[in-house]
């Protein structure tokens, strides 16, 4: 009697530490899930706001620098974080990546470094422009240099009659002047106003080239009109160069260097729209966890 007694005392014993065993397991077993709950939210978490953070990217590279290489990398890794995250409460945004990313790739770009060299190389070539009536100026311009150089050959009264002789001459040649001109024509330039004529030509091609080079199409259109303007007014347009010159002009003044772009917000504004109801739930979840783990950590 005593020793089946002392049997029934152990056998409770063991029932009770094995309740108590079973009951820590299940504590156990309840802390790893809220573990895994909560390592897994954290995870979830974190990759939403790596797409969150692309996405911004994506829509300020467009918006500030047009950087539409940059956007697109953006929106393409944006789109490869929700397809891993496998939530399909985001496969609206995922919609949205797509259009924008059709839309970047659709949208046609200048070549602003090519149109910057074409107008440093029209810049350069400037100078090799030939004026309106450059043969009359050099004429003149020669006529006057015989005039007043010295003659080493000659003295005395023979250069003092050749230069009475040749002025009678000029004067009867200024008394009767026959010109055939179908468009009036603008007074002869000194050299130094020559010289500035080039220069601001080259000035307004510049300043075409870095309005080009910040997308200021304004004032790339308006210095592209005005070089244009002066070739007609001032250059030959029959030599070749002008006519070739006028002609990039033109080209380069049909172009649109500033594009409209896609607008890269909706997307953005999707997800946070998505993120806001998730946020209920999310909330939720950490009370019963902590419930739940004290629960488990009463045992």
């Amino acid at each position: 009697d005593s020793d089946l007694a002392a049997a029934e005392r152990s056998r409770r014993e063991l029932e009770s530490a094995q309740r108590d065993l079973t009951n820590a397991q299940t504590g156990l077993e309840n802390a790893l899930g809220v573990l895994r709950a909560r390592v897994s939210r954290s995870h979830s978490d974190w990759m939403l706001a790596e797409v969150q953070y692309l996405l911004q990217v994506a829509s300020l590279r467009v918006q500030l620098e047009r950087d539409v290489p940059t956007a697109i990398a953006a929106l393409t890794s944006a789109d490869q974080r929700l397809q891993a995250l496998a939530d399909p409460g985001f496969t609206g945004v995922r919609e949205e990546i797509a259009r924008e990313l059709a839309a970047l790739q659709g949208a046609t770009l200048p070549d602003l470094p090519g149109i910057g060299l074409t107008l440093d190389t029209l810049a350069a070539d400037v100078h090799k422009l030939p004026l309106k009536d450059a043969q009359i100026r050099a004429s003149a311009d020669a006529q006057a240099v015989d005039a007043t150089a010295p003659a080493t050959a000659e003295s005395g009264w023979m250069q003092t009659t050749r230069q009475i002789l040749r002025n009678v001459w000029e004067a009867l040649r200024s008394l009767v002047v026959v010109r055939r001109n179908d468009v009036p024509i603008g007074p002869l330039l000194a050299p130094e106003q020559q010289f500035f004529l080039y220069e601001n030509l080259r000035l307004q091609l510049a300043t075409a080239r870095l309005a080009a080079l910040q997308g200021e199409a304004a004032t790339y259109r308006s210095s592209l009109k005005t070089a244009g303007a002066w070739l007609d007014t001032h250059f030959d347009a029959q030599a070749a160069q002008v006519a070739a010159a006028r002609g990039e002009l033109e080209r380069l003044a049909a172009l649109d260097i500033r594009p409209a772009l896609p607008d890269l917000s909706t997307s953005l504004r999707s997800l946070r729209q998505q993120m806001q109801q998730m946020e209920p739930a999310t909330h939720a979840v950490p009370g019963a966890t902590d419930d739940a783990s004290g629960a488990g950590a009463a045992p």
